[in-house]
Order: C-alpha cells, then sequence, then structure tokens
C-alpha cells in the first residue's frame, strides 16, 4: 500500500463521521460510505491522485451522493437503504448549507476546498456559510433557561 493509499484508509472514519451526520443515522451513513468505497474499488480512477487524499475521498463520496438513484441506483442495497427522504433532501437548499456547514467547520476544509468537494465556486461556499452560521444563530437565541439548585 503506498502513501496516498494509506491516507486515504486513515480518513475513512472522518468520511464515516460526515456521512453519519449528513444522513442523520449510523446505518445511512455507513450505507452511502460503503457504496463511495465500493464505486472506487471498481472504478480507482474516480479518486483523484491530489497532494490532499481527504479532500479526493471528500468529493468521490459527493459523486456517489449526488448519483445515488441515478448511476448508482441499480444496487439494490444501496437503493433499499437510502430513503425517498435522502433522495428530496438533496435536491433542498438547506442541504448545501448543512454539507457546507459540515465540511468546514465539523471536518476542518477551508472553503475552497469544500467549493472543490462539492463541486460549487468558493464564493458559494462562502455564502451558505455565512447563511448557516445565521440560521443557527437565529435559532439560539431568545431561548429561556431554568435553572434548578437543590
Amino acid at each position: 500500500m503506498n502513501q496516498h493509499d494509506r491516507e486515504i484508509a486513515s480518513a475513512i472514519p472522518d468520511l464515516r463521521r460526515y456521512a453519519r451526520a449528513l444522513t442523520g443515522t449510523t446505518e445511512r451513513g455507513d450505507t452511502y460510505v460503503r457504496a463511495c468505497l465500493e464505486t472506487l474499488v471498481a472504478e480507482p480512477e474516480r479518486l483523484n491522485r491530489s497532494s490532499l487524499p481527504r479532500k479526493d475521498l471528500f468529493a468521490a463520496f459527493h459523486e456517489v451522493w449526488d448519483g445515488v438513484g441515478q448511476t448508482f441506483g441499480t444496487d439494490q442495497y444501496a437503493a433499499n437503504a437510502m430513503s425517498s427522504h435522502d433522495r428530496a433532501y438533496r435536491r433542498s437548499s438547506a442541504e448545501l448549507d448543512r454539507q457546507v456547514l459540515l465540511l468546514v467547520t465539523v471536518e476542518g476544509f477551508s472553503t475552497a476546498e469544500a467549493a472543490t468537494i462539492l463541486g460549487i465556486d468558493e464564493a458559494t461556499v462562502r455564502a451558505r456559510l455565512d447563511g448557516a452560521k445565521a440560521q443557527m444563530a437565529k435559532a439560539s437565541k431568545g431561548g429561556r433557561v431554568l435553572i434548578i439548585e437543590d
């Protein structure tokens, strides 16, 4: 196993964390990661050989994520595990906000790397990140807390 492959292998736990956060469950997240890894074994040319293998793995994951129901829809195991909710959610604006927020704040990618992973421009990533952070700040305001001491 060469250095690039070792770095890809060491990034799989990070990808699993991301996929689980993105889908909301361990089972669905791991199903997408499995589909991604199976695709990469069958089609290794999908994995770019850049100087950032972790970024390449996440980009390959997003190719699978975006392709479910199209290219990868023939895999019966994957098709059963990937609900219609997943398919509808991928088309929403909130989904892109969530992806950007997770990639940058949780996974530590730069906005430029997140843009490459998602196949969008960096300005869009910055705008989505700002919007997602504003939504989170708005949602956390106005809450009341009651502290009871005994």
